[in-house]
């Protein structure tokens, strides 16, 4: 019985910092349509937004950089991405390795079209997290949006 205490201390923390709930957003890409001219250069014939959605992360423990990413995520989702964006940044300056901070502050670079930073996100969540479903998603979206031109 001791040591199934032993390993269920050591691997609690382990268990609450990969939990995560994960809640779905609406944001909105712009796109483009292109027709090739007299000389064969590609011209904007007209440009869209379309809705996609999205995943952010909400984390199951009780440290403050969780508390703050969750407060972050409350506030992208009333569409208050500014101040979300202020969040989680300040969670990522505590903890550079915090994947659903990376992952949130992708989905909000994204939705500002901010693409470099956006991949740059995606791309360190997923190589934190590689297991990681909800954060993939939201990387394999984005990369054939990325190479596009707006």
């Amino acid at each position: 019985m001791t040591r199934f205490a032993v390993i269920l201390a050591l691997c609690a923390p382990l268990a609450v910092e990969s939990c995560y709930c994960y809640r779905a957003v609406t944001i909105e890409r712009t796109h483009g349509l292109y027709r090739t001219d007299a000389a064969g250069v590609p011209v904007r014939a007209a440009r869209f937004r379309l809705p996609v959605g999205k995943v952010l992360a909400r984390e199951g423990s009780l440290s403050p950089s969780a508390f703050i990413n969750n407060r972050a995520v409350d506030l992208a989702l009333q569409g208050r991405y500014g101040e979300a964006e202020i969040l989680f940044r300040e969670v990522l300056a505590e903890d550079a390795r915090d994947a659903a901070a990376l992952n949130n502050l992708g989905v909000i670079c994204e939705a500002g079209g901010d693409r470099d930073g956006a991949f740059k996100m995606y791309i360190e969540a997923c190589r934190i997290e590689p297991d990681n479903a909800a954060f993939r998603k939201n990387f394999q979206s984005f990369a054939d949006y990325r190479d596009g031109k707006e």
